[in-house]
Order: C-alpha cells, then sequence, then structure tokens
C-alpha cells in the first residue's frame, strides 16, 4: 500500500508540474504574441511617419524647384527684354535715327 500512495503521490506531483508548465506556456505565448504584436503595431508607425517624411520632404523640394524654374523664367525673360531693346537700338542706329 505505501508503494501505491507513494506512485499515486508522485503522479500527483508529475500532474500538477505538467499543468503549471502548460500555464506557464500558455502564458509565455500570450507574452510573445503580444509583444509581436506591439512589434507590428510600432513597425506601422514607423513606416506611416517615414512616408509622411518622405512625402514632406518630395514636396518640400518640389516648392523649391517650381520657385526656381519661376525664377529662371523671370530671368530669361528680362534678358530676352534686354537683348529685343539692344536690336530695337541697334536697328536705330543702323538707320540712322539716333
Amino acid at each position: 500500500m505505501a508503494a501505491v500512495n507513494y506512485l499515486q503521490s508522485v503522479a500527483e506531483k508529475m500532474v500538477s508540474s505538467c499543468e503549471a508548465r502548460q500555464k506557464d506556456m500558455y502564458e509565455r505565448k500570450r507574452y510573445v504574441a503580444g509583444l509581436l504584436g506591439q512589434i507590428s503595431k510600432d513597425r506601422a508607425e514607423m513606416a506611416q511617419d517615414m512616408w509622411k517624411s518622405l512625402y514632406e520632404t518630395r514636396h518640400n523640394r518640389q516648392v523649391k524647384v517650381n520657385k526656381m524654374l519661376k525664377e529662371l523664367t523671370q530671368i530669361r525673360m528680362e534678358s530676352w527684354e534686354s537683348w529685343a531693346k539692344a536690336v530695337h537700338t541697334m536697328n536705330m542706329i543702323r538707320a540712322g535715327k539716333i
């Protein structure tokens, strides 16, 4: 009888130990799943922030390029007007009107 009682207590301890390990594994799985979810969320937020930053940078560059093109167009128009005045003046000199 003592052997049966001993084996029964050993079996109960083994079952209890297995149940504790199973509960611990379940808790660890939940913890890891939570970490993976947080990492995924953080990555999504970081990607969104990066795309927003890239969009803003691209937009700012586009604004600068448009401003530079406008300035270049203005300079070319002024140059064209100066050239037209110079040609007009040279034609008047040739015609002897000046």
